[in-house]
């Protein structure tokens, strides 16, 4: 038998989700991406713009590209530190291409290691985040 041991010398417990990798869409209430921190500071945002990336043989393959050019997004700055992307039509598109339902927001992993320069956004990744403005709504109008 070939073992593969996991203790406390070969398991990490350092990693928090905290400092994951992700950004955070939405579509229905303000449409925006947010990057995390984690990620802002990977891509080093303060300086770098970036182009999103779609395969065209798989349209719910997304990537992340640093794209300096005159062409790239230049994302904006909250006071949290995090940078955010707006744009409706895109978010709309991002959404349909991945089958995510346009009412719910999600976070989705990004990968910290670029591949041929793109950051792979793992859409299988994502997950819907509660929204507590829409509960509040809802249980408003009942």
């Amino acid at each position: 038998m070939e073992r593969v041991v996991y203790n406390r010398s070969s398991i990490n417990f350092n990693i928090q989700p905290s400092r994951t990798c992700l950004i955070n869409v939405a579509a229905h209430t303000s449409p925006c991406i947010d990057f995390s921190k984690t990620l802002s500071t990977l891509l080093d945002l303060e300086k770098n713009k970036i182009s999103f990336i779609q395969d065209k043989n798989k349209p719910d393959h997304w990537y992340i590209e640093i794209d300096n050019s005159e062409n790239g997004l230049q994302l904006k700055k909250d006071h949290h530190g995090r940078h955010s992307f707006r744009s409706v039509n895109f978010i709309r598109l991002f959404y349909q291409s991945t089958g995510l339902t346009i009412e719910k927001r999600y976070s989705i992993q990004v990968s910290r290691e670029p591949i041929d320069g793109l950051y792979a956004i793992i859409t299988k990744s994502a997950t819907c985040r509660s929204d507590k403005k829409t509960k509040i709504h809802k249980l408003q109008q009942a």
